[in-house]
C-alpha cells in the first residue's frame, strides 16, 4: 500500500510520540509513504511561524526531517490534479495532485473533509493501522487526554442500562457517572445545574459524546442517518471541571462498566458539532486533533 501524508499527519507524527502518526513506522514493509515538495514546505512555514526563537524552530525542523526519514518516506514534486478533478479545499489543490500522480492508495490526513473521496481513499493515521495490523488494544482505547476542558467519545453497548457507571471525575469533586437508570448525571459542588433528558440505550451500539468548557456540559447520542449525522442530546447543564480530569468510565479497579467497546478517545478541547462527524466517521477523536500537536510542542519544548 502507497500512502501519501498530509502536512498535519507529519507534524503531529514529529511531535506527539503517542499517536498513531508517530507510530506509523511499524507498518513499514506492508507500507510504503510518499509527500511532496508542498507538504515539507507547509511543515517549514508552520514551524517557522509559530516558533518562538531560532533554536525551537531548528529543534522542530530536525525533528520533522527525522520523523520522514525514519519512515523512509520518498520525496515526490508537487503536481495539480487532472482537469474537473478538485480539492474541496482550494489550498490542497497540489496536495491531492501529487497524491494522484505518485499512484498513491490512501491520501493520510486529518482533514478528510477537504478532499473528495471519489477518486483517492481519505483516511487517518489510525485507519491505516486498523487496516494493516491486527487487531489491538490501542485502536479502540486510544489515548484519553482531558482538562479543564475536553470531548470524550465512547462507541459500544451496555449489558443493561446500570452498567456504564463513573464515566469522568475532575480534582474539584465533580463527578460525571450514569445512574441505575441509565441517566448521565453531574454531581458535586461546582455543579450549577444538571438536567438528565433521557437514559443510554441498552443492548444496541450507540455513539455518546461528552462535552464541558466553561459552565457548558452536554452528553449527547450521536446516530447517522444515511449520509449524515444528527445529534440528540440526553444530558446538559452547568459546571466548572478542574485542569485535573480524568475518564474513569473502565480504567479503575472494580469498574460498574459491563458492556462491549468498540472505541474510546478523549481530547482536551471542547469539539463543535460541526467536527463531530469526521472523529464519528472515523471512529477516534484523533480526526479533529492533528492541528494541536506544533502548537502544543512548541510552546513546551525546553530551549
Amino acid at each position: 500500500m502507497r500512502v501519501f501524508l498530509d502536512a498535519n499527519v507529519v507534524l503531529t507524527g514529529a511531535f506527539n510520540p503517542e499517536g498513531p502518526a508517530a507510530k506509523l513506522g511499524a507498518l513499514q514493509g506492508h507500507v510504503s509513504f510518499i509527500y511532496s515538495d508542498k507538504v515539507l514546505h507547509e511543515c517549514l512555514y508552520l514551524i517557522q511561524r509559530d516558533a518562538p526563537s531560532a533554536a525551537a524552530q531548528h529543534a522542530a525542523e530536525q525533528d520533522v526531517r527525522s520523523y520522514l526519514a525514519n519512515l523512509r518516506a520518498l520525496q515526490v514534486p508537487d503536481a495539480l490534479p487532472p482537469h474537473g478533478i478538485d480539492a474541496l479545499d482550494e489550498g490542497d489543490q497540489l496536495i491531492l495532485g501529487a497524491a494522484l500522480a505518485s499512484k498513491s492508495d490512501v491520501l493520510c490526513s486529518y482533514n478528510i473533509k477537504d478532499f473528495p473521496p471519489d477518486h483517492i481513499s481519505v483516511c487517518t493515521p489510525l485507519t491505516i493501522h486498523r487496516s494493516n495490523s491486527g487487531p489491538k488494544l490501542e485502536h479502540f482505547i486510544q489515548p484519553i487526554n482531558l482538562s479543564s476542558e475536553g470531548t470524550l467519545l465512547f462507541f459500544g453497548s451496555l449489558r443493561h442500562e446500570s452498567s456504564m457507571g463513573p464515566i469522568l471525575q475532575s480534582s474539584n469533586g465533580v463527578t460525571v457517572l450514569a445512574d441505575e437508570q441509565g441517566l448521565i448525571r453531574i454531581t458535586g459542588s461546582a455543579v450549577k445545574h444538571s438536567h438528565a433528558v433521557k437514559p443510554l440505550p441498552q443492548g444496541s451500539e450507540f455513539r455518546l459524546v461528552v462535552r464541558y468548557k466553561d459552565n457548558d456540559f452536554e452528553a449527547a447520542l450521536w446516530r447517522k442517518d444515511s449520509s449524515t449525522w444528527h445529534k440528540e442530546v440526553i444530558t446538559y447543564g452547568a459546571a466548572i471541571f478542574s485542569q485535573s480530569t480524568t475518564s474513569i468510565l473502565c480504567f479503575v479497579q472494580n469498574s460498574k462498566f459491563s458492556g462491549h467497546i468498540q472505541c474510546i478517545s478523549g481530547l482536551s478541547r471542547y469539539v463543535r458539532d460541526k467536527h463531530m462527524p469526521a472523529a464519528l466517521d472515523n471512529y477516534s477523536l484523533e480526526a479533529v486533533a492533528g492541528s494541536l500537536d506544533l502548537k502544543r510542542y512548541l510552546s513546551t519544548a525546553c530551549i
